[in-house]
């Protein structure tokens, strides 16, 4: 019997279900940070949606309305903005089954590019480590 580490650790942590919009998650991940960056939206703004999508569900889901994706633009405003940091540190352990679950479905290169989105604030993390070994086997390997 196998289990992974991150489908273990969704276990014990009693994450959130994920579910797929297949309309966005065509979406390139590059349409989609540019359709978020270019929103016009301030940074107390994109704050108060990552807050709104968090208490919504929206964690890593596709498109760009998801907590992940509103500090991710945070970032991109403001490289070293402490709540966008904090608040990505903190929802990476309710994230990462989804995570896994997601390349798992076949959307590899939406789960790669999340799992660079969060590594820009933990960039040693040992979970992320074994997300994108995941991603990666299933893109080199079945091609999503």
């Amino acid at each position: 019997m196998r289990h992974s580490l991150v489908g273990l650790l969704g276990l014990v942590l009693g994450l959130a279900q994920f579910t797929f919009d297949a309309r966005a998650a065509s979406l390139s991940d590059t349409q989609r940070a540019t359709s978020l960056s270019a929103s016009g939206l301030g940074i107390s703004e994109l704050l108060a949606q990552a807050g709104k999508a968090i208490a919504e569900g929206r964690l890593v889901g596709p498109g760009n309305e998801s907590a992940i994706d509103y500090y991710a633009a945070v970032l991109d405003q403001d490289p070293h903005n402490p709540i966008a940091e904090e608040g990505m540190r903190e929802l990476l352990p309710m994230a990462a089954g989804a995570i896994e679950r997601m390349i798992g479905s076949g959307y590899a290169e939406r789960g790669l590019h999340i799992v660079d989105m969060f590594a820009r604030v933990e960039p040693n993390n040992h979970t992320l480590a074994v997300l994108r070994q995941f991603a990666v086997y299933r893109l080199r390997y079945w091609g999503r």
